[in-house]
């Protein structure tokens, strides 16, 4: 039988430092055993306590071999309903265990129209107690935020984040968080307003940040929220290479591209999922995708556009020299290595979120695997509906215009 909350832990997070791989399996497990009922409808707030709320603490320390939670300092009720009796935890309703005391702010900080309205919303999460957060770049470019503490990513411990720009900076703020760190503690909640160009992922507006911000900050209203996946990438040098990319972990929000580069001729990537030998590659690159980043390049090169809360990872070529190389949808759960031939004549180029690329020599590798935190976004409507928003008014999918006329004469 559903209950009417379930443990954050075990939606998205496997034990503290037991690696990625083992975490993807266990993540797998879990989800196989959250069998049951389709939930019922969702109790009255006085009885949330009573039906056992899912709360959202620390994660445990490394080894212990406690399970970690999905978003600190909050309480999950999954929103996610399905006949199968499928327990998916991946869109839920947040409400916060008290209210938020530190939330950083990432904007566009070269560009001083956004600043001005960074300050203004630094300005009014001061008046009401918060203490700001920006990142040091920031913190330098202007004196105006001497009285805001400088982020830090090594102890990244914060409530809530907000972006201010477009997809973006959504991109960036997600790398903030990571690296040798992404076992041991969860993702803040995300909160983007648009102030970009089309925005598909910053779904609130920036004129209405004062109300936006009120309602989020409130400690007794409940927010809709989607956990959405992210990539934990590793470069791996050849045996006895060196180079400036071994060890190299990035975590992507959206993709990971591994292409040719600047060299001329077509490509070629030994790909596995699992331990499986899949395919050999033989394109101008291939896109690994998050359903988050299925609308951006995955789509352009003819991928299919996947709802965030779907648990999949899309793997589409770049301009593939065999018409039959179709994209291919797997289990979030998989894990992906492209290889780089010992013999190729060129090194390979990975890319990571558009952001940071690395250079893949000749007999190295890509590892890539779920990360063990999603990232919480807050959405403004419930279940995936932002999503299907952005597709019709952002992207303007399936409308089209009626033929002009053609002029007489």
């Amino acid at each position: 039988m559903a209950a009417a909350g379930l443990r954050a832990a075990g939606g998205l997070a496997g034990a503290a430092g037991a690696g990625a791989r083992g975490a993807a399996a266990r993540l797998l497990l879990r989800r196989a055993r959250a069998g049951g009922g389709a939930p019922p409808p969702p109790p009255p707030p006085a009885a949330r306590a009573a039906a056992g709320g899912a709360r959202a603490g620390e994660a445990g320390p490394a080894g212990a071999g406690e399970s970690a939670a999905a978003v600190r300092q909050a309480t999950l009720e999954w929103d996610d309903r399905d006949r199968a009796g499928l327990k998916l935890r991946r869109r839920a309703r947040m409400r916060w265990e008290g209210a938020p005391r530190r939330v950083l702010v990432v904007y566009k900080w070269k560009e001083p129209q956004v600043e001005a309205v960074a300050r203004e919303v630094a300005a009014w999460l001061q008046g009401r107690g918060v203490q700001v957060c920006v990142e040091r770049q920031a913190a330098d470019s202007s004196p105006h935020w001497s009285s805001c503490e400088v982020f830090c990513k090594t102890k990244p411990c914060v409530d809530l984040a907000v972006a201010l720009g477009g997809d973006g900076t959504l991109l960036h703020l997600a790398s903030l968080f990571g690296g040798q760190h992404d076992r041991h503690a969860a993702l803040p909640p995300c909160l983007s307003f648009a102030m970009g160009t089309l925005g598909f992922m910053t779904s609130f507006d920036i004129s209405r940040y004062a109300a936006t911000l009120e309602r989020v900050l409130d400690p007794a209203t409940d927010q809709y929220l989607t956990l959405r996946a992210r990539l934990r990438c590793e470069v791996r040098p050849a045996q006895g290479g060196g180079g400036d990319s071994g060890g190299a972990v990035h975590h992507c929000l959206n993709e990971v591209v591994l292409d040719k580069g600047a060299n001329p001729g077509l490509g070629s990537l030994d790909c596995f999922v699992d331990g499986s030998p899949i395919t050999t590659v033989k394109s101008d690159g291939l896109i690994i995708s998050t359903p988050s980043g299925s609308t951006g390049y995955n789509s352009a090169v003819g991928g299919p556009m996947v709802a965030p809360s779907v648990p999949c990872t899309i793997l589409s070529p770049i301009a593939a020299a065999s018409l039959s190389f179709r994209p291919i949808v797997i289990p979030e759960a998989s894990t992906i290595r492209i290889d780089v031939p010992a013999d190729a004549p060129y090194p390979g180029r990975a890319i990571f979120d558009g952001h940071s690329t690395h250079i893949i020599q000749a007999g190295g590798s890509l590892l890539v695997e779920p990360a063990v935190y999603p990232l919480p976004m807050i959405n403004l409507r419930r279940y995936d509906r932002d999503w299907f928003h952005g597709l019709t008014d952002k992207l303007l999918w399936n409308k089209s215009q009626l033929p002009r006329a053609s002029p007489v004469g």
